[in-house]
């Protein structure tokens, strides 16, 4: 690349070179820049990042009832039964509603505080079709999530 530049952009009379015109490394550049950043990013995009972050999941409470949200696997999500050690997924408010009458009541703690937490038994859940999990406890979370639209937190136990 360097001897293209010198052949075409410079001009030469014995010992003596001169600057003429645009030089070749800013012809390839505003050319090939274009082309490569399209590509670049097109590759970006096809990352397997969404695919192991996002899922679909399915939640059965009985025959009749199913329900089928979209998840997000939160590796952070630490929340266990402290009863049989089971692990908790966590469902937006919008989505479900646990009265207290019928409600497990498990306590967490978090950096932001402590509290207790609304749970009940499931029959059985479906992650993306596939994987199938008995005995889920599902928890009612009073606070929105801001996850690009999933309404579940799923906790990182189901997908090992």
């Amino acid at each position: 690349m360097y001897l293209l530049n010198i052949q075409f952009s410079y001009k030469n009379e014995g010992l003596i070179f001169f600057y003429q015109g645009i030089s070749i490394n800013f012809l390839l550049l505003f050319l090939l820049g274009p082309i490569l950043l399209y590509y670049y990013v097109k590759e970006i995009h096809h990352l397997p990042f969404h695919r192991s972050v996002y899922h679909s999941v399915t939640l059965y409470f009985s025959s009749k009832k199913i329900l089928t949200l979209q998840g997000y696997l939160d590796t952070g999500n630490q929340l266990y039964d402290p009863y049989h050690h089971r692990p908790i997924l966590l469902v937006s408010s919008a989505f479900l509603h646990i009265p207290y009458e019928k409600a497990i009541l498990v306590p967490y703690e978090t950096v932001q505080g402590k509290g207790v937490l609304r749970c009940r038994k499931i029959k059985k859940m479906v992650i993306d079709e596939e994987n199938v999990f008995k005995n889920v406890l599902i928890a009612q979370s009073n606070k929105e999530f801001h996850l690009h639209g999933a309404e579940v937190i799923i906790h990182p136990d189901f997908m090992k």
